[in-house]
């Protein structure tokens, strides 16, 4: 039905539809979540009635704002996905457009930088006037360092918003150029810009993104070591984040305070504002802890009607909350981190700016508390990257050899605890699989953590794990053997499937060999299982090389 044969009937449910969005939106902007849900399952129910396609990309791009908000970026991503294909099918590039640079949001939040590039490239080619893909494009082109070419998005965007007349996009692009320039070196654009910038600053009508550009700008000034003025535009931001009772702003200021303490060499201050921030960021930690659960409760619910057994359904929950938790351990053990790297960064600081005067032992162990935090980040950035991993990963041409080595890193030192000595025999050299880097580590981890359980169950007096990797022509072949329990003959043909799990139950769910042969079923590979006639259980996977999975991608059509 065309717009020209829209009944009043239609108008009207068509406006109704829309003030649904529109409160489903204030509640999302409220943190309101549930009234969020409500408003957008009303709106999505009455718009699929009528097949009002519109409001169904609008309704798409609105929960995956709210997915994205507490950080579901899976759901997020199928969301924006969906928006971006009904987008097409009626021929609105706005639309697709706005949803794509949404989606790219999410890679780019995500470390996916590839990925967000490409999503913003494609909804500045769709729509070349829309303002924010200009926006964000430059900025991850300026996060990769491609300065040139992201200094030109951010001027491109400042025209289009200045011809659309609107101050804040005025001024969000003056000061990301101002961003742009102090890190590059160049303080005195940066200045320039910031001047400009603040001269419309008392017209935007957004007051919390107003709180935002306040820190961004006292970024700027602490680049131009001009902290005086930089506390002003802090404290000006710290009073829109009391007045509006904005959390994330909050957090900023103290992020933007410690920076100054730093710069004075206040370390004490700066040691407290960390405190600050921590407590704060564990408050919101437990209150979005609790938001998800409410969310995958109310998931959960809804799916228990297809479950075919109960046993089913409870594993199903077990497995919810987990995912929950992870997610909250690793946002927890982020906090106490940050203030542990400013300690011991602060006093290596102080060292080097008064050489002999602290002891060199006392030195030395800072230099290791700073390096061991390092590596600490890099557990937990690798563990969030497992948990936000899509299901739809783009896959690269990985050496397996790295990814062994990546997914052996995670695993050590629990071997190590566990009494156990790992063999490894691996023979790759720079042979590479087309998959993802991530899939292939789960894999590797999951069967050495298999491993680990029955080394657990057994008696044998020396505990080993063995690990083998060598290739042929045509395939990479990996086994991961143990000298342990073992497995029962009769249960050789269900081992692979889903929670079947010949484990206590607080060992795992059984569902570890189920994704390792979910994922070699996507790689065009195989897993055999047996048991080792001296003891213990040998999985040994294939992948086919890379050139032969892009000969087979190619061969059709």
């Amino acid at each position: 039905m065309n717009n020209t044969e829209k009944t009043p009937k239609r108008i009207k449910q068509e406006q109704h539809i829309a003030d649904l969005i529109t409160k489903a939106d204030q509640f999302r902007l409220a943190n309101d979540f549930r009234q969020c849900r409500e408003y957008a399952s009303l709106a999505r129910d009455l718009a699929e009635q009528i097949q009002s396609k519109r409001h169904i990309v609008e309704i798409e791009n609105l929960l995956g704002l709210y997915n994205f908000t507490i950080d579901d970026y899976n759901q997020a991503i199928s969301h924006y996905e969906q928006a971006i294909l009904v987008s097409k099918e009626i021929g609105d590039s706005a639309l697709g457009a706005n949803a794509m640079n949404n989606l790219g949001q999410i890679f780019f939040t995500m470390d996916h930088l590839e990925r967000a590039l490409q999503q913003h490239s494609e909804a500045v080619r769709i729509d070349p006037g829309n303002y924010r893909s200009l926006n964000n494009l430059a900025g991850v082109l300026a996060t990769l360092e491609r300065y040139d070419e992201a200094e030109k998005l951010f001027l491109e965007a400042y025209e289009i918003a200045v011809e659309k007349n609107s101050t804040n996009s005025q001024v969000i692009c003056l000061g990301n150029l101002g961003e742009l320039s102090t890190d590059r070196g160049d303080n005195a654009s940066g200045i320039r810009y910031l001047d400009r910038a603040s001269q419309q600053f008392d017209q935007m009508e957004d007051s919390v993104l107003k709180g935002n550009i306040c820190f961004q700008f006292a970024s700027i000034l602490i680049g131009s070591n001009d902290l005086e003025q930089a506390r002003k535009y802090i404290d000006r931001g710290m009073e829109i984040a009391k007045i509006f009772g904005n959390s994330m702003l909050s957090l900023v200021q103290y992020e933007v305070l410690q920076k100054i303490s730093v710069k004075k060499e206040d370390f004490e201050l700066a040691y407290k504002y960390a405190q600050k921030e921590n407590e704060l960021r564990k408050r919101i930690s437990t209150e979005e802890i609790k938001e998800k659960i409410a969310h995958l409760s109310l998931v959960h619910s809804a799916e228990q009607q297809s479950l075919k057994n109960h046993q089913l359904m409870e594993k199903s929950a077990r497995l919810a909350s987990i995912g929950v938790m992870a997610a909250g351990i690793t946002h927890e053990i982020n906090q106490p981190l940050n203030a542990i790297s400013v300690s011991a960064n602060s006093v290596l600081y102080w060292h080097r700016n008064n050489p002999d005067q602290l002891p060199l032992f006392f030195v030395e162990e800072m230099e290791q508390i700073s390096k061991s935090v390092d590596r600490i980040d890099k557990i937990i950035k690798h563990m969030r990257s497992v948990w936000a991993h899509p299901n739809n990963a783009k896959k690269d041409l990985i050496r397996v050899s790295k990814a062994i080595e990546g997914a052996l890193s995670l695993v050590n030192r629990q071997i190590n605890a566990h009494g156990i000595f790992l063999e490894t025999d691996i023979d790759l050299g720079d042979v590479t699989v087309l998959a993802s880097k991530i899939d292939l580590e789960q894999m590797i981890l999951n069967l050495v953590v298999n491993a680990i359980h029955s080394l657990d169950e057994s008696d044998v007096n020396e505990k080993k794990i063995t690990i083998k990797a060598r290739h042929d022509d045509k395939k990479i072949i990996v086994s991961v053997s143990d000298n342990g329990m073992g497995f029962p003959a009769q249960d050789a043909d269900r081992i692979f499937d889903p929670f079947f799990s010949t484990k206590a139950p607080e060992k795992g769910m059984g569902l570890g060999l189920a994704i390792v042969k979910k994922t070699l079923d996507q790689l065009q590979g195989s897993i055999l299982a047996s048991n080792v006639n001296e003891g213990g259980a040998s999985f040994e996977i294939q992948i086919p090389i890379s050139e032969r999975i892009k000969q087979n991608e190619h061969s059709s059509g």
